[in-house]
C-alpha cells in the first residue's frame, strides 16, 4: 500500500504537534502530572519515528514488501515483541 508510509508519518507528525502542545500547556503551569509522561513519548518517541520511516532504507522496504523481496518476520515472535512493547509502555503511561 504505497499511501501507508506517508500517512503514518502524517499521524506521527500529528502526535508531534500535539506533544509540543502539551510541553506549552506543562511549561505555563496547565497540566496535571499525568501529562508528563504522555508529552515525554509524544516528543521523543514520535519524531524518532517519523524520521525512521522517512529514511531511504525504510522507502525500500516499504517498496519492496508487496513483492516478496524482503523477508517476512515470524508471525509469533512480532507479536511476542508488540505485546511487550504495548504491555510495557501502557504500564508506563498509567
Amino acid at each position: 500500500m504505497p499511501w501507508l508510509r506517508p500517512a503514518q508519518v502524517a499521524i506521527l507528525v500529528l502526535v508531534t504537534v500535539i506533544g509540543v502542545v502539551s510541553a506549552l500547556a506543562l511549561v505555563t503551569g496547565h497540566g496535571g502530572r499525568g501529562l508528563i509522561v504522555s508529552t515525554v513519548v509524544e516528543l521523543t518517541f514520535a519524531p524518532w519515528l517519523a524520521r525512521a520511516l522517512l529514511d531511504r532504507e525504510a522507502a525500500a522496504w516499504f517498496a519492496g514488501r508487496g513483492r516478496g523481496s524482503v523477508p517476512r518476520p515470524s508471525e509469533w515472535a512480532g507479536v511476542a515483541v508488540l505485546a511487550a512493547w504495548s504491555a510495557l509502555w501502557g504500564v508506563a503511561i498509567a
